[in-house]
């Protein structure tokens, strides 16, 4: 995905241009006959559209952008410059943009185009596998090849995916076959009909590879750390059999480009959640769109939201906002941020800023607020939700729940939530309690009502053969087709159990059939509280070739499936007459959280580095616009109760995790809190009756979040970016604007280093200890206790 813009960025060589200008928006005919539109887009801010050669701006493409109010007074257009508020944009000769922020005693630039690209043909196409992607020969590693059968193999130790294919024409039998390296060759490959003639080679700068000697000229493109040798063409594999055979399928492809100019001192935060850094500014990093959502890839807890926010010299400059909601890319290299887009059919984005006459305090807050109204504000969370969730994959009967919930009640332990997880269905798709471990539904929740108790239960996308479902999914071409058949796909992913269909969010009579069915099965047992688990949509190995939901193609739209599947039960509840919803899922996209939608960091590993990790996830993640935010606390896999290390590792997640917007604890494993012995259970009641303590002070960050966009977690440079020691701080954060965190992640660790921000004094929540700011002071932690201060004033 990142090495398509080296083969399609070419400098935009404009001579002239044609300004159409209104009352309300900056339209630009640009010398190449591609259309800009610039117009304002709420307070500060800005939304450019750009439609490639021939082409009309459009307003029917899919995106998270909604209606700014109507202005009471023209847009100030001076030329080839448009202003909003204290944000304006200057369109050049060469039909590049520059934003600057005015207002102040001089004008600054904040963001600059450098170069934008819109594919040159449109035959361009995408090679997918339509059946696993990773093979294991008997013991030892492997190769696919498809080029000659004496191509040379000397670099069996990665894997990569292969991903495009443009080409002029149809190949046909080309396909991979287990192969095994033998002494640096390759033998039993199964190649495309080839001849002896032909020749491959593979640039190393734009990461391109040919062939010639043939009738149709081959290229594909691969990733900078893909592994091509001269002469070949290989896929390293990791598969259970000795003999897969793969069939390869076509999909129209077209890549479309956005470059800005930045520089190594630029540093980027939002981007949604990613775990396998712990670094908070992601300056130096790529991300591939689709990548997120691959299951295998990402377990779940990897979110490419494409919103960040750019900072230099220890202040925030801008809010930027990739409205294309395709499957692509973005590099933010040292020099240039490149944006890539698969299909698009214009390119949209969003651009924003403070207000000059703010405190340096509030930058960052004017430019989530300036964000929020231009995709949607999270509403006001419910109270019952600011308590403690109680989770586990998972009670798979009704009498399991139940002597759980008794057994909190009893040991007068504060929970708000109790959650129902999967499984809880005979067939994937009945979206219905299977009968014979819930006979009683009605009584169950008639019992966990007088407990003053709400359930959560998981809710999945997919339908499988045999479900009450799945014909009319099928028959009413509900189902995410195939692009080349109009048939209905068979969804790749092994929790089914059978025959699975992915539902089409995107289309409203889809969303209303299986809100039917949710409702049926769910809600009018008084069950309000919806888990979407697998929200991607899960998949094993890729997203499969053709997909494609009614009103586009998964490579032009993929990424919005979880807005669209959180609407659904959105717009269910709010048609069923309830003021407000509450919905926790795997995945997101901008602009969800107005669907009441909350995130959760994926199915992490039970371990310290991976809380170390979630530190910077959840910070990040709220600094996308997804205000409510948690985590497994514990993490999902690998804990064992009655080991020691995870024993304490739960004690200090739970410390973390009280202070996170929603505290929820869930794992594949028992997590029931008297299990874990003395000192852990006395130290995780105390953290769950902190909790309900602040509960009161959660709610009002909450009110600001539905307010502003503000978010609870935040980088200690947000509420302090006066302070040039904060911007480099990584392990601690507010909770709000009165509390400071310094999560324990080390393995007996009884204390650590903390800075405090200056201007203000701290004292420590549990001894009353004070801190002067601007100092760095190792402070004590006990495992009954975690580094938390108030500030003072």
């Amino acid at each position: 995905g990142v090495a398509m813009s080296s083969m399609f960025l070419i400098a935009l060589a404009v001579l002239g241009t044609c300004v159409r200008q209104s009352r309300s928006h900056l339209e630009i005919v640009l010398a190449d006959n591609q259309t800009m539109r610039i117009e304002p887009w709420g307070r500060d801010s800005l939304r450019v559209r750009v439609a490639p050669p021939g082409s009309q701006i459009r307003d029917d493409l899919p995106g998270a952008l909604i209606p700014p109010p109507k202005q009471q007074q023209d847009t100030p257009i001076n030329g080839n410059n448009i202003t909003s508020g204290n944000l304006r944009a200057s369109v050049s000769a060469k039909g590049l943009v520059t934003f600057s922020r005015v207002g102040a005693a001089s004008e600054v630039v904040i963001l600059q185009e450098d170069q934008r690209t819109f594919p040159a043909a449109a035959n361009v196409q995408r090679l997918v596998l339509s059946s696993k992607n990773y093979t294991r020969c008997g013991n030892s590693r492997c190769c696919l090849d498809f080029t000659s059968d004496v191509a040379q193999v000397t670099s069996c130790h990665t894997q990569y995916h292969v991903r495009y294919l443009p080409l002029d024409g149809t190949l046909v039998n080309l396909r991979g076959e287990c192969a095994t390296a033998v002494d640096g060759r390759v033998s039993n490959s199964a190649c495309m009909s080839s001849t002896d003639s032909q020749k491959w080679s593979y640039d190393r700068e734009t990461h391109l590879v040919t062939a010639t000697g043939i009738s149709k000229c081959l290229a594909i493109d691969v990733g900078v750390n893909d592994i091509f040798e001269e002469g070949s063409l290989i896929l390293l594999t990791d598969c259970d059999v000795s003999d897969v055979r793969q069939q390869w399928t076509y999909q129209s492809l077209s890549v479309t480009t956005e470059s800005f100019m930045s520089s190594q001192a630029e540093m980027i935060f939002g981007f949604g959640e990613h775990q396998k850094t712990d670094e908070l500014n992601y300056k130096g990093q790529n991300f591939d769109m689709e990548q997120c959502l691959e299951y295998s890839h990402s377990h779940g807890g990897e979110i490419c939201l494409p919103y960040i926010i750019g900072a230099q010299n220890h202040s925030v400059q801008y809010g930027f906002f990739w409205n294309m909601p395709n499957y692509g890319s973005v590099s933010f290299e040292d020099n240039s941020t490149t944006w890539t887009a698969h299909s698009a059919r214009q390119i949209d984005y969003f651009v924003t800023t403070f207000q000059t006459t703010s405190a340096s305090n509030q930058a960052a807050a004017d430019i989530m607020n300036n964000y929020v109204d231009a995709v949607g504000h999270s509403p006001l969370l419910p109270w019952y939700a600011s308590g403690y969730w109680h989770s586990k994959n998972r009670y798979s009967k009704q009498d399991d729940l139940l002597s759980a919930a008794r057994m909190f009640r009893n040991l007068s332990i504060p929970i708000s939530i109790i959650v129902i997880d999967y499984f809880n269905w005979v067939h994937m798709g009945d979206w219905s309690f299977d009968p014979k471990a819930w006979p009683d539904v009605k009584g169950m929740m008639q019992e966990l009502y007088d407990l003053d108790i709400r359930v959560m239960v998981s809710v999945w996308p997919f339908s499988a053969n045999g479900s009450s479902s799945f014909d009319t999914i099928g028959s009413k071409d509900y189902a995410v087709n195939d692009l080349s058949t109009s048939k209905p796909i068979s969804w790749p992913d092994g929790i089914c159990r059978a025959l699975c269909y992915l539902y089409d969010p995107t289309q409203s009579a889809a969303r209303e059939y299986v809100w039917s069915c949710v409702k049926q099965g769910y809600y009018d047992y008084g069950i309000k509280i919806f888990w979407l688990d697998a929200a991607e949509p899960e998949n094993m190995g890729g997203t499969p070739a053709n997909a494609a939901f009614s009103r586009g193609s998964f490579e032009e739209m993929g990424m919005m499936f979880p807005y669209f599947h959180s609407e659904m039960i959105y717009e269910g509840m709010m048609s069923a007459g309830e003021r407000d919803a509450l919905i926790l899922t795997r995945s997101a996209w901008a602009g969800m959280q107005r669907w009441s939608a909350a995130v959760w960091s994926g199915d992490t590993h039970s371990d310290f580095d991976t809380l170390r990790r979630s530190i910077t996830a959840g910070l990040n993640i709220q600094l996308s616009g997804i205000a409510w935010w948690t985590t497994d606390i514990g993490g999902y896999s690998g804990g064992k109760p009655d080991d020691p290390e995870f024993r304490e590792l739960i004690v200090r997640w739970f410390q973390y995790g009280a202070m996170c917007p929603l505290f929820r604890q869930h794992g594949a494993r028992s997590t029931e809190p008297w299990l874990l012995g003395n000192d852990s259970f006395n130290a995780i009641i105390d953290v769950i009756h902190l909790r309900d303590e602040l509960r009161p002070y959660v709610m009002e960050q909450m009110e600001r979040v539905n307010e502003t966009g503000t978010p609870v977690n935040r980088p200690l440079w947000f509420d302090f970016p006066d302070d040039p020691n904060t911007w480099n701080v990584t392990d601690e954060f507010m909770f709000g604007p009165d509390y400071l965190v310094a999560p324990i992640y080390v393995y007996q660790a009884r204390n650590r280093a903390v800075y405090f921000p200056s201007g203000v004094k701290w004292t420590h929540y549990f001894t009353g200890d004070q801190y002067n700011g601007g100092s760095n002071v190792t402070v004590n932690a006990p495992l009954n206790q975690f580094p938390l201060f108030r500030r003072s004033l």
